[in-house]
């Protein structure tokens, strides 16, 4: 079990998903910025994903509904960020959760336009352990090791 936990986790940290480029419109990042996020806090999140912990798949799936297709602003530890063309990959560190044995690796994998030089300048100076505030549109969760955003906009 934990040889299988160490795997996923090294392979979480060196692939995270990567979403295909896609353009968002000004009326579709006005909805976005202006919508009210889903009252969900990251922590709930990483503790519904955790491996052994104590959800199950039922509440998982409830999980993922309640936040696919939704906004969410999340305050979140940055572990890297990376260029892709004109957008930011910005991936978080793993929510801390209550101590039990289950293990974390879910991880916020956020896509940021480079529109604003506010947010640009911010990304460019934080590094491993900055936190942020992140607000964007649920697009995916992938294999309970990520929760995509794109787009994605610092607040």
């Amino acid at each position: 079990m934990l040889i299988c936990a160490l795997a996923i986790v090294c392979s979480a940290c060196d692939e995270a998903p990567t979403s295909k480029p896609h353009s968002f419109s000004a009326v579709e990042v006005n909805q976005i910025l202006a919508s009210s996020p889903v009252s969900v806090s990251w922590e709930d999140v990483a503790a519904t994903f955790a491996l052994g912990g104590l959800n199950t798949d039922l509440q998982r799936q409830m999980m993922t509904d309640k936040l696919i297709g939704h906004v969410v602003e999340w305050r979140i530890r940055v572990y890297d960020i990376s260029l892709e063309g004109n957008r930011y990959r910005l991936i978080s560190e793993p929510a801390e959760i209550p101590a039990t044995d289950a293990f974390n690796i879910i991880r916020v994998v956020a896509f940021i336009p480079a529109t604003d030089t506010q947010s640009v300048d911010a990304l460019q100076a934080a590094q491993t352990g900055t936190m942020l505030t992140v607000r964007g549109l649920v697009r995916e969760i992938t294999l309970r090791s990520a929760v995509v955003l794109a787009p994605a906009f610092l607040k």
